[in-house]
């Protein structure tokens, strides 16, 4: 059966796309932006909520704000929270 797959929190977000990238739940990338939100609670140690460790960790992937803008990797589960919002829309789902 096709079910459509229910939206994802920006922590939540943040919480598969460090378990996808690290494969573990012991990540020992501290330089990432999303390392302080991987465990999928607000920690605010970098002073970063989570859209915009978000917004800085896409900026880092694309190098510039057109690139993240315009980019096509859908898949990615930080995609639809790429420009530092939460869609308001009932078409954004992942």
């Amino acid at each position: 059966m096709n079910q459509p797959k229910k939206r994802l929190t920006p922590l939540q977000a943040i919480r598969d796309k460090c378990a996808w990238s690290c494969w573990t739940d012991n990540c020992t990338e501290i330089t990432c932006d999303l390392y302080d939100h991987r465990v999928g609670q607000r920690r605010f140690i970098k002073g970063l909520t989570p859209l915009q460790a978000i917004r800085k960790h896409c900026l880092w992937c694309r190098a510039d704000a057109d690139g993240v803008l315009a980019c096509k990797v859908t898949d990615c589960q930080l995609h639809i929270y790429r420009s530092g919002y939460t869609p308001r829309s009932k078409h954004y789902w992942v």
